[in-house]
């Protein structure tokens, strides 16, 4: 009988450790890149926006951090909310096309590249007001045909909030429209579960 009891117990460990390993792999079931690109780029999961106006194409897409950073430093700047806001001049292709004017061109380049003060808001369901923490234009020297500008929120009241509006209120010199980009935080939320 002793034999028998130490021979289930010699036997009771590979199979709980076995167990443990097909649980911890099941849990730790992480969407792949390319599926995370494929599924944030789809306009029925709400997490992409456009909006045209008369001169200007405006596309909005929120980018979980796991798409911006390497996967073991993606958990670090997870606490920060990511928006790439890409714009497109019509027909012409590139906004900066539209400027003729040299000091024009250089006040753009010099509010793309310092945070557009004021241009972008973030407003809550409760009606607060938050600026963006940060943004980053990265010139493209006429080897893509728009502009692209990350903007970065650090604010947690915009995860709190049932939705919210991002607001671009121009880009000066260049008078473009108004512009609102309208998302349910539930969208976000739930992208960032699956993460």
């Amino acid at each position: 009988m002793e034999v028998y009891k130490r021979s289930i117990r010699i036997l009771k460990t590979p199979i709980i450790t076995i167990l443990v390993v097909l649980i911890g792999s099941a849990c730790n079931n992480s969407i792949t890149k390319e599926e995370l690109t494929k599924y944030v780029n789809n306009p029925q999961n709400g997490l992409i926006h456009q909006f045209e106006s008369s001169k200007i194409n405006y596309h909005i897409i929120y980018q979980p951090a796991k798409l911006l950073f390497e996967q073991d430093t993606a958990a670090i700047y997870d606490s920060l909310l990511y928006f790439e806001l890409t714009m497109k001049a019509k027909p012409e292709g590139e906004i900066i096309r539209l400027i003729k004017n040299p000091n024009q061109y250089k006040q753009l380049i010099t509010n793309l590249n310092h945070g557009l003060p004021g241009a972008i808001q973030f407003i809550t369901s409760d009606k607060d007001t938050i600026m963006p923490y940060i943004t980053h234009y990265t010139p493209t020297y006429n080897l893509d045909n728009s502009t692209k500008l990350l903007i970065v929120v650090k604010n947690q009241k915009l995860l709190e909030s049932d939705e919210f509006d991002m607001k671009i209120a121009g880009i000066p010199p260049v008078d473009f429209q108004r512009s609102s980009f309208h998302f349910k935080t539930k969208d976000i939320r739930k992208i960032r579960k699956k993460l």
